[in-house]
């Protein structure tokens, strides 16, 4: 990495080495989009059960069969969640195309920004460049813009120093405008 700071930056920064995953990614965009979980199939079987049951009630007794009309609304969150999970699958899958094409990610955050450099290309990421950051069980997310590129995951398994993540912690509650809020269910 090019030195972009002072000579004693090296001391304050953090190292990281990772290959992003695709539960990782899942977890960067759930956290981003304020879902709890990036597993949100597991809800289909109960809503189609319940989507069946109302239906069923058409051919109930009439104090029963008042409930009918309830049917459309289990079966519209069901719709929602099988179209939410599969734009879910399809944004995993474009940046995991993204994230294979560059292999091996060496990063290093310092007082500058986020320095990362991969097999295809390496930049720097001003501090000034992020609207927000969120830490999640596994990650920290940085936020630049609302894409789904506008995203720095920095998995907290690729830190290779001991205290690094709570010096991570520390310059993204620093630097990045508030500080670096728990993703939400994270």
């Amino acid at each position: 990495m090019a030195a972009d700071a002072g000579p004693d930056a090296s001391a304050r920064s953090v190292e990281l080495e990772f290959r992003a995953t695709r539960a990782e990614l899942a977890e960067a965009l759930c956290a981003r989009s304020g879902r709890t979980d990036p597993r949100t199939i597991r809800r289909v079987p109960v809503l189609l059960g319940a989507t069946l049951l109302l239906a069923a009630a058409v051919a109930l007794p009439w104090p029963l069969r008042a409930l009918a009309f309830l049917a459309p609304v289990p079966f519209g969150v069901l719709l929602g969640s099988l179209h939410d999970a599969s734009r879910l699958r399809r944004r995993v899958s474009a940046l995991d195309r993204w994230a294979q094409a560059h292999g091996r990610y060496a990063v290093r955050v310092d007082d500058v920004g986020v320095h990362s450099r991969t097999a295809v290309s390496s930049g720097t990421l001003r501090w000034g460049a992020f609207t927000r950051c969120q830490e999640t069980e596994n990650l920290f997310v940085l936020s630049v813009d609302d894409t789904v590129a506008g995203m720095c995951v920095l998995p907290k398994r690729g830190v290779r120093s001991a205290g690094g993540v709570e010096r991570l912690r520390e310059l993204a509650d620093r630097r990045v405008r508030g500080t670096c809020s728990p993703a939400v269910g994270g």
